[in-house]
């Protein structure tokens, strides 16, 4: 489209959706690849890994259905809780 014409509502929303799906797993992603990589894959960091999968998807319906942040908030609020407490039980099994 040319720079003067205003983006549809529609397009704008799609665009900022897939923005938000690639910028957001990123931590998860590196994650897993370093959770595998140490060996530390347990029965916890499984269900944990799918409950943010179970988040996102959440995230991502709300995001099409809404697209007020202050709706799809608590859906990535407990991705990255998840996320969080993925990293921080990932750091104590290093450390010991």
């Amino acid at each position: 489209m040319p720079g003067w014409e205003k983006i549809p509502l529609n397009i704008q929303a799609s665009r900022e959706l897939y923005k938000n799906l690639f910028e957001a797993p990123l931590p998860f992603i590196v994650y897993c690849l370093f959770a595998y990589t140490v060996g530390h894959v347990t029965m916890f960091n499984l269900v944990l890994s799918w409950f943010y999968v179970a988040f996102r998807i959440w995230h991502y319906y709300v995001r099409i259905s809404n697209p007020k942040i202050s709706k799809r908030r608590v859906p990535f609020q407990y991705s990255l809780i998840v996320t969080f407490i993925l990293w921080t039980e990932l750091f104590i099994f290093l450390v010991k």
